[in-house]
């Protein structure tokens, strides 16, 4: 079942991610924050199946690490916890932290979203126009971080395979930490060399670069960016910028459905997507059992 959100013209997609980091940095409110925290880690997981699950619990972790360490720092606050080292461990400081950690998660887990919906292709044709060079480098980086963690299990199990599994002395772990750093440094290298002499065969910088993929602007796609702008402008206008406890009124419910209609979206259409899937495919698996039974009847 192909992603129907990633299906969109990478437009849309790009400004989905835009409004989300947005609301994700802007919206403070503890309410706001787990809205933003449950929509993006539904789509995370929806794209990323079980594999999500590793990533999730290392972010969550680091999240709640960040938010117990922000009272270490700062002690501004008038609710004292405890005091450690003469020095207070405020409630406000740690309520500052949770939402510094809230902001962090929801950040990190739409850029993993990020990663699994735009790919290379999509960048250099949404800014190949603006700025080629630009474009070119950033997607450059975003397919060499996930070669790099590859190739580099690949040389660890290589490694392990001729005997040297890191056990041993302190010396003969950094021995093999440095083979392994210097191998994968010298790939990088060479891949790098290879990719240019590639592109300069290829002709790059004698033209107007053009985008491999052709998206369409379908009718779909306008109307998911008014849905977004609709949504994007009653989430802005009605939430009061007030660090405020409250979940109430009419002005925070409008925020509140705004950004939910925003943040949900993807995930509607990927679930939505699933069901007619498994539908029609049951019905398909289903059709030969029912036109056997009618034959053996008829016999």
């Amino acid at each position: 079942m192909k992603e129907p959100f990633a299906a969109c013209n990478p437009s849309v997609c790009f400004i989905f991610f835009a409004a989300a980091l947005l609301l994700s940095v802007f919206l403070t409110n503890p309410c706001f924050l787990a809205l933003d925290a449950a929509a993006s880690t539904l789509y995370m997981l929806l794209l990323r199946r079980s594999g999500g699950l590793r990533f999730l619990m290392s972010i969550l972790g680091f999240s709640a690490l960040l938010a117990a360490l922000n009272p270490l720092f700062n002690t501004s606050g008038s609710t004292v916890l405890f005091t450690y080292f003469s020095r207070p461990y405020t409630l406000e400081a740690l309520l500052y932290g949770v939402t510094a950690g809230g902001m962090f998660f929801s950040v990190m887990m739409w850029a993993s979203c990020w990663q699994q919906t735009m790919d290379s292709d999509k960048m250099l044709y949404l800014f190949s126009g603006l700025a080629p060079a630009a474009s070119l480098m950033l997607s450059m980086v975003f397919q060499m971080v996930p070669a790099l963690r590859r190739k580099a299990e690949t040389i660890t199990a290589v490694q392990k395979g001729i005997g040297c599994t890191g056990t041993g002395n302190t010396r003969q772990k950094l021995r093999n930490s440095v083979g392994r750093l210097s191998a994968l440094t010298s790939w990088a290298l060479e891949g790098s060399l290879t990719t240019a002499d590639s592109m300069k065969s290829r002709g790059y910088g004698t033209g107007r670069r053009t985008s491999f993929a052709r998206y369409t602007f379908r009718a779909a796609d306008c109307g998911a960016l008014v849905f977004f702008g609709a949504c994007f402008l009653l989430a802005a206008v009605s939430f009061s910028p007030r660090y405020q406890w409250s979940c109430s009124g009419t002005a925070f419910w409008l925020a509140f459905g705004g950004s939910a209609a925003l943040l949900l979206f993807p995930s509607f259409l990927h679930i939505k997507e699933d069901i007619l899937w498994n539908y029609f495919r049951s019905k398909i698996l289903a059709f030969p059992i029912q036109r056997h039974r009618k034959r053996h009847c008829t016999k």
